[in-house]
């Protein structure tokens, strides 16, 4: 099975920073949920063990996630893919893919340079993630509300 994210490009602490404002910015869009915290504090923290020097969570989420700076910094399709995938699993994370979540991802979208359909297709692998995931359920009833619930 193919894994959801390329490894081709390591993240540096700009990039961790970057990846982390906006994902702040993702969840809040609508009502932030404890698992959108708990995923991009986890995301963090593991980052900050990796690499010395990254500030503190509360420091990062301070600063407002800026496009313009994003755009430089994820200077890579690789790295803009990531950041995308990471904001799609992110707005996932509570069950539902907000209208507001959605036009913001698509607004970090365009300002990267990465097209609608390049967009649809990185939803579509992380959807695929997600529901590999969950593929070995027995209650398929269950299963087909989940994927009805997330696709609209």
């Amino acid at each position: 099975m193919q894994t959801l994210f390329e490894t081709a490009d390591a993240l540096g602490l700009n990039h961790i920073q970057v990846i982390v404002r906006g994902l702040y910015a993702i969840a809040h869009c609508d009502e932030v949920h404890q698992s959108e915290q708990v995923m991009i504090k986890s995301f963090y923290d593991a980052c900050r063990e990796d690499a010395a020097g990254l500030a503190d969570f509360k420091d990062i989420v301070a600063q407002e996630f800026d496009a313009e700076e994003a755009a430089e910094i994820l200077n890579t399709p690789t790295l803009r893919h990531t950041f995308l995938r990471s904001c799609l699993l992110l707005a996932f994370a509570d069950g539902r893919y907000s209208e507001a979540e959605q036009a913001k991802i698509q607004e970090f979208a365009a300002a990267l340079g990465v097209e609608d359909a390049a967009l649809a297709e990185l939803k579509d692998q992380v959807t695929e993630h997600l529901f590999s995931q969950i593929a070995n359920i027995e209650n398929i009833d269950a299963l087909r509300e989940v994927a009805r619930e997330l696709s609209t």
